[in-house]
């Protein structure tokens, strides 16, 4: 049973999940020729023929994102970090942490809201503390620097931004668990008032946060590590 160059692992279920996806790939590609049969066929198609335009896509550049990158460029306070943090997860970006509802692990019977890590752009806290992984940092480095080149920068300007970011990342990854320690769910579950929460993020402002991502009010949650959320 030959592996795959470009798979880790190979077996039934990878031969499944190919062969389901060359037919949602065929099924869409009907539908970006008009040949739906419904408002949802053509929206689906249409979304799909937009993703895999790359003559348009190249042409655009970074103008879709250009007011994402001009409310950056204009933060100035604690309160509209917090805004745009909250907007960023609204729209599915990880940034700095996160906070979802989940079924309570320690009462299962109910749900309750969970703060997590997050705001790194490596898979884990090992890629920016291991010595093996020195390479994997780097190229890292370069690639950050090569998305500030996109957007416009000099590469004087990028690389030296870039090395910000990933200074500001390694710090949020000094104060994760590793991958081994955040199997352990003891680590990982740490319950607390919103009160305590807001005393540990004093640098968010929380309030601001939850109104912009339209949040509910709660009084407790399940931090995962909270020397991250202190920091």
């Amino acid at each position: 049973n030959e592996i795959p160059a470009s798979e880790s692992r190979w077996g039934s279920f990878n031969e499944l999940e190919n062969r389901n996806y060359e037919k949602l790939t065929t099924i869409l590609e009907d539908f970006a020729k008009g040949e739906g049969k419904s408002t949802r066929d053509n929206q689906l198609g249409a979304y799909y023929r937009s993703f895999t335009d790359m003559e348009t896509r190249n042409k655009l550049g970074f103008s879709p994102i250009q007011k994402e990158l001009d409310k950056i460029q204009n933060l100035n306070s604690k309160e509209n970090l917090s805004s745009f943090i909250a907007h960023l997860h609204n729209v599915g970006v990880n940034a700095a942490f996160s906070l979802a509802v989940g079924q309570d692990m320690m009462d299962v019977d109910n749900h309750i809201t969970y703060a997590g890590t997050g705001g790194i752009g490596l898979p884990n806290r090992d890629y920016y503390f291991d010595a093996g992984k020195e390479v994997i940092r780097q190229q890292y480095v370069e690639h950050i620097a090569t998305m500030f080149m996109l957007i416009g920068q000099d590469e004087k300007t990028a690389n030296s931004n870039a090395k910000t970011v990933f200074s500001f990342e390694k710090k949020l990854a000094g104060a994760m668990l590793t991958p081994a320690e955040s199997r352990i769910p003891e680590l990982t579950y740490n319950k607390v008032s919103v009160k305590e929460f807001k005393a540990l993020a004093n640098k968010l402002d929380f309030d601001t946060y939850l109104k912009e991502v339209g949040s509910k009010s709660f009084d407790t949650l399940v931090i995962d590590h909270k020397p991250f959320i202190k920091q």
